[in-house]
């Protein structure tokens, strides 16, 4: 029964992950460019225009997921959920 436990693990990671690289990191808006750029944790980028809220442009992430697993504000995340708790 406790072959899987490693496996199991590392999909509860793989899942804290992904709801951690979907929250935003940060909202920029700039008034005299009538634009707002999301930034996400996973450092996709999102650039909207204000009057009709319709993306404008899309950047995908930089970094590797490997990086940002290892990341000090993901560890920060898994303990603010209690992920080591469990």
């Amino acid at each position: 029964m406790t072959e899987f436990t490693n496996a199991v693990e590392k999909q509860k990671g793989l899942q804290a992950y992904e709801l951690w690289a979907q929250q935003i990191k940060s909202y920029e808006g700039d008034c005299w460019k009538g634009i707002r750029t999301k930034i996400y944790n996973d450092g996709r980028k999102e650039v909207y225009d204000m009057k009709t809220n319709a993306l404008i442009e899309g950047e995908p992430r930089k970094t590797r997921r490997r990086d940002l697993i290892n990341s000090n504000s993901f560890v920060k995340f898994l303990n603010q959920i209690g992920f080591y708790n469990e």
